[in-house]
């Protein structure tokens, strides 16, 4: 009799599920508990998690891809959708969808951020084509103040110089950089077609054509005074020099016909 094994100890072995209803005995929950006392424990454990945050976070990379999956991320990078406003933006969306990716981002998390970016690229586009009509219109009236009369020849003369000697190139870099608005630069232009003799270098006879013979003289006086022609070892003194030569014979043709 002292061997005998109590009812209450029976149901506790490993054959304890034989005793519930058959629609629980092969319930798939059940099946990892061997004991009573297991699936005691799991049940006062999960009566503790109640009210709890029960989120367990993901450890390892297998882990994050497997919820960053269910959460809906593409498998590849390039399987995000979007829309381009411009091709010169390839490169850079193409970046953007690795980085994405690799933090997990879904297809609607990435359409947001796409559509903020590009909304705020728009708005720093307007606000630069608003500040450089700003930076002409300032650029303009200073300069129509520092030249008064002379502002229309002397911004076609700087313009001259720009297309003269720098060619297409020169002049679109200038408009790309905003430059040909500014006026540092349109001074330097004008500057510089006044070192290599204004209009005389930029548009030989036709230039002087506008000139009578007491400004073609002035124009002479101002190009000996320089340094370019007084100085033989000067870079610009043979040009100088043949604009004064030009002016010269030009004057003596004025007063021939005159």
């Amino acid at each position: 009799m002292d061997n005998e094994v109590p009812q209450e100890e029976a149901t506790s072995s490993e054959n304890w599920r034989d005793s519930l209803p058959e629609d629980l005995r092969d319930n798939e929950s059940l099946q990892k508990f061997t004991t009573i006392d297991g699936l005691a424990k799991s049940y006062v454990n999960a009566e503790q998690m109640i009210g709890k945050d029960k989120m367990v976070m993901p450890e390892s990379e297998s882990e994050w891809t497997e919820v960053y999956s269910r959460l809906g991320r593409p498998e590849e990078s390039s399987g995000y959708v979007y829309d381009l406003p411009q091709e010169s933006g390839k490169e850079l969306m193409d970046a953007f969808s690795e980085k994405a990716h690799s933090v997990g981002l879904n297809q609607k998390q990435y359409q947001e951020i796409q559509d903020w970016y590009w909304d705020a690229f728009k708005s720093g586009e307007q606000n630069k084509l608003a500040d450089q009509e700003t930076q002409f219109v300032d650029a303009e009236l200073a300069l129509k103040q520092a030249w008064g009369e002379k502002f229309n020849a002397n911004l076609t003369l700087a313009n001259r110089v720009a297309d003269e000697f720098g060619g297409e190139e020169f002049t679109d870099m200038l408009s790309q950089k905003g430059l040909d608005n500014d006026i540092t630069m349109t001074k330097f232009l004008y500057n510089l077609a006044q070192k290599t003799g204004g209009e005389t270098s930029l548009e030989g006879d036709k230039g002087n054509g506008a000139l009578s013979p007491d400004q073609m003289q002035m124009q002479i006086n101002d190009l000996m005074a320089r340094p370019a022609y007084l100085n033989n070892t000067d870079p610009s003194h043979s040009t100088v020099v043949k604009q004064v030569q030009g002016l010269f014979s030009r004057l003596h043709t004025e007063s021939s016909n005159g």
